[in-house]
């Protein structure tokens, strides 16, 4: 398998690496590595038009300058093993790899072998999300996983009791990582993982509705998820920029959904919203 490597350059005295992530994440790349004033972008050779960078207008405006690179032969799950370190999350929960030892025990133990998907737990957004879960009680919950990547958030609301979750991604990597992971953490039979868009949810009630995802998904989705949540429920979005929490305030007003707490970290910031 092929893959295709773009390397975004930028100056870092003018322009947030974050904030250059967030734009970027939104085009059809599989994972991401970021230094300073530079992002590394990959995605399959077969699936990626280069053409789509040509016309990101956003690149131009502000700076960004990028170059391709091929990949051949790239042994992924040896890459993450160089980079992926154990996360420890309110103290008693960890999100680590199969090839991580562990000594110190926790109370959830999350196996999360990530290949070239989103959520180990190392990205802001992930574990704000993975943190605020611990103030919810999910017994016997029926919860959404939107753009679930690993699987994380899916596992640990089974760890902490729901009764079921269903994982949506629109990416079939992360669909086949899903299934892994949740295999990896005797979830079998709990989560359902499903390849497509929110239209899967149509008609469905969900207790919690985790959605770690992008800010133009997320602002288009809204009216669904607020219409899919049960009225004693909790939606809790992630993937949103501070410079944005404004447009995501007030299209979750227009639709009816009420602020219960925003917490942020590094430029990255969780609401969550009740009916």
């Amino acid at each position: 398998m092929k893959y295709i490597e773009v390397e975004f350059t930028f100056d870092p005295e003018a322009l947030d690496g974050e904030i250059v992530l967030a734009e970027i994440a939104e085009l059809p790349f599989e994972s991401f590595a970021e230094e300073t004033g530079k992002i590394l972008a990959y995605a399959q050779e077969e699936d990626f038009d280069k053409n789509v960078l040509k016309d990101f207008q956003w690149l131009k405006e502000n700076s960004v300058e990028y170059k391709f690179n091929e990949i051949n032969d790239v042994n992924w799950n040896e890459e993450w093993e160089k980079n992926f370190d154990p996360i420890e999350v309110s103290e008693k929960c960890i999100v680590r790899a199969t090839f991580h030892n562990i000594e110190k025990k926790y109370e959830y133990d999350l196996l999360i072998d990530p290949k070239m998907s989103f959520g180990t737990g190392h990205h802001a957004t992930t574990y704000l999300v993975l943190k605020n879960m611990f103030s919810f009680n999910f017994e016997g919950a029926q919860v959404l996983d939107m753009g679930t990547g690993t699987g994380v958030l899916a596992v640990l609301a089974i760890k902490l009791g729901a009764d079921h979750a269903l994982a949506i991604d629109n990416n079939e990597w992360a669909f086949d990582n899903a299934m892994d992971n949740i295999k990896l953490n005797n979830c079998e039979g709990k989560i359902n993982v499903e390849i497509g868009e929110s239209e899967l949810i149509e008609g469905k009630t969900f207790d919690y509705i985790l959605a770690n995802i992008n800010r133009n998904v997320i602002l288009s989705d809204l009216p669904l998820y607020e219409k899919s949540l049960s009225k004693n429920g909790a939606l809790l979005i992630s993937g949103i920029m501070t410079h944005d929490v404004e447009h995501v305030m007030n299209k979750a007003k227009e639709v009816g959904l009420i602020l219960e707490s925003l917490e942020e970290k590094d430029n990255w910031n969780l609401f969550v919203f009740k009916k």
